[in-house]
């Protein structure tokens, strides 16, 4: 609720000319998130887990390092493109190099409080973090609400949920660790760091061709997607992706694993992703205000299956080529789709309005998947479906049906918070009931031994 709310807050106090800025300067944050200290987590949620205790201390130190050194770099990367783009104020510079440094070191604690099993300091410093975003950004923003003060309460949200957690190892330099992690993270870099670039290039694009205001509508609709099927993908990554790499060394073990991974991931986005288009003027008109919504609802529909594409590349499609610690072919598969992007998008724009760039983004996310999941098969990796991931797309289908139908027949009235918790839950009902009566993942066997077990 925390991403939702804060999602919320900002578009409420910031009118969509200044969160078009915001999101801007957020997209100069990332991009170069990705490339100076992102890609570190991602190596070590595969190497930490098949490295000795040794070893383990060993990389822990030089990733340490690196997150110093990278920062380091971002700064001045950060500073060269806001000046591109003639926002840069010591101010705004300021904040997103200290937002940089403290949002890197919270997830890096996070990933590895996780690998540890340090659940209870996981859960503190994820649990001070969103809460405390939303209560700063709600004070800072009801005093003076600018890019600034916004990025500002984020960063001191990364602070306290740094804090919670202690701080990181000492940062220690060993040649031979360092050498693994850069040639295993080095294409991880490379590949996200263009991917985030491919995805959120067209932002700077709208910002260029029709200005802050309508990059503002955009930019705040794809957050809440974002947010939404993000949260959606990552209830079922983070607990169970690292369990998936220990397997990774038995094939016909991975085959199955991967195979139930993929179950999971479909019973749960599949609804989300449904539900968020078809409720999309209640969900827009709650969490962001009226003032986000263009007549045609065909934005949020293309945005919504996109960044769904892009989840499902990143959680499920790209794990062939990890697997097979093949992940330079990624790096290849980022670049044709950052290509097709920059070739696109001027276009779809022109022709097309806000829409283009939301098509553009469609066709590009399609086909990195589709490029991804052959070279995987290529390369030797083996994807699979079982039953249990066609119940759950049956299940998630007659759930959107209902919905679609009971919106059409029986329009509800009351406030928008009422109307989307009716619907929300109405539809929850019938999609478990679904699941019920295919008896999708044994469900049926599962209660009813916990009736006999109480």
């Amino acid at each position: 609720m925390s991403v939702f709310s804060l999602i919320a807050i900002q578009a409420g106090f910031l009118s969509t000319e200044v969160y078009g800025a915001l999101a801007v300067a957020m997209v100069v944050l990332e991009l170069v998130r990705a490339f100076s200290t992102q890609w570190l987590n991602a190596s070590l949620l595969r190497l930490y887990p098949v490295y000795t205790k040794q070893d383990q201390l060993e990389l822990v130190q030089v990733i340490s390092l690196t997150i110093v050194l990278g920062s380091l770099f971002g700064f001045g990367v950060i500073a060269g493109v806001l000046y591109v783009y003639q926002l840069l104020s010591w101010q705004l510079l300021l904040v997103l190099c200290v937002l940089l440094v403290v949002k890197s070191l919270f997830q890096y604690q996070l990933e590895l409080s996780r690998l540890n099993e340090q659940l209870a300091c996981y859960r503190q410093a994820t649990l001070l973090q969103s809460i405390s975003a939303v209560v700063i950004s709600i004070l800072m923003l009801s005093l003076f609400a600018s890019t600034e003060t916004a990025l500002l309460a984020l960063a001191a949200s990364y602070g306290l949920g740094v804090l919670v957690q202690g701080w990181p190892n000492l940062p220690k330099i060993h040649l031979s660790v360092l050498k693994r992690l850069f040639a295993y993270g080095v294409p991880i870099m490379l590949a996200g760091g263009v991917s985030v670039m491919a995805s959120r290039v067209d932002r700077l694009f709208i910002a260029h061709f029709y200005g802050m205001s309508e990059t503002g509508i955009y930019a705040a609709q794809a957050n809440l997607l974002m947010g939404v099927l993000g949260l959606a993908f990552m209830i079922v990554a983070m607990p169970l992706y690292p369990n998936l790499v220990k397997c990774t060394g038995d094939r016909a073990l991975i085959l199955v694993q991967h195979k139930a991974y993929l179950h999971l991931l479909i019973a749960l986005t599949l609804p989300a992703l449904l539900g968020l288009g078809l409720l999309q003027d209640e969900i827009v008109t709650l969490f962001l205000g009226r003032e986000y919504l263009i007549d045609s609802s065909g934005l949020f529909w293309i945005l919504a299956i996109a960044i769904y594409l892009i989840n499902f590349k990143g959680h499920y499609v790209d794990h062939g080529l990890q697997f097979l610690l093949q992940t330079r072919k990624l790096f290849w598969v980022a670049v044709v789709g950052l290509v097709i992007s920059l070739v696109l998008l001027p276009i779809m724009l022109k022709v097309f309005g806000l829409i283009g760039a939301a098509l553009a983004l469609l066709i590009v996310s399609s086909l990195v998947t589709v490029l991804s999941f052959l070279i995987s098969l290529r390369n030797g990796y083996v994807y699979a479906i079982g039953g249990d991931g066609v119940k759950s797309f049956l299940s998630a289908l007659v759930m959107a049906l209902y919905l679609y139908v009971i919106k059409g027949m029986f329009p509800v009235t009351l406030s928008s918070f009422l109307v989307l918790g009716f619907y929300v839950v109405s539809s929850v009902m019938i999609y478990l009931a679904c699941l019920w009566g295919v008896n999708a993942f044994n469900i049926r066997r599962s209660l009813f031994a916990l009736r006999r077990g109480n």
